[in-house]
């Protein structure tokens, strides 16, 4: 009886994987026609489902005339592992011109929100490191463009 459970397991197993891939063959066919909606839903629902509904987003608020305070935080689309508590803590990385980081910040409280100075563009990697140690860490980026007529900029 345990060797039939196995093999149900294994086919459940192998039949998911024929799914992902054919999925990707949709997705990656290489032609150069445009691509359908349902190849552009597609990969949308796959891009949510591969960071569980996670995203960076930032606002910006001027400073003075060359300086921005740049905030940071993670946003939960519907439920998923920060609305749930299941994040640990979350690395930002803002480029080599910082003197400290990676700045690992532990506290929840507003989708783990920090604050920096920043005088120019830039890309800011966040490494999300969940509770659940087996789970391997995600990375999103975003990448923050300076307004230029001064006004606050949330995005």
């Amino acid at each position: 009886m345990a060797t039939a459970g196995w093999i149900i397991a294994w086919g459940a197993f192998v039949f998911g994987v024929a799914v992902i891939l054919w999925d990707e063959f949709r997705l990656w066919q290489l032609d150069a026609r445009a691509w359908s909606t349902d190849q552009w839903n597609l990969l949308r629902r796959r891009n949510y489902q591969l960071r569980e509904g996670l995203f960076l987003v930032h606002w910006l608020d001027p400073i003075d005339g060359h300086n921005w305070k740049l905030t940071v935080r993670l946003m939960q689309h519907r439920e998923g592992p920060l609305s749930e508590g299941r994040v640990k803590e979350v690395e930002y990385v803002f480029g080599e011109r910082f003197q400290e980081g990676p700045f690992r910040w532990q506290d929840p409280t507003d989708g783990f929100a920090y604050s920096t100075t920043i005088y120019g563009p830039l890309l800011v990697l966040a490494r999300v490191v969940f509770k659940n140690r087996l789970r391997r860490p995600l990375l999103i980026e975003r990448y923050v463009d300076l307004p230029e007529d001064g006004e606050s900029k949330e995005e």
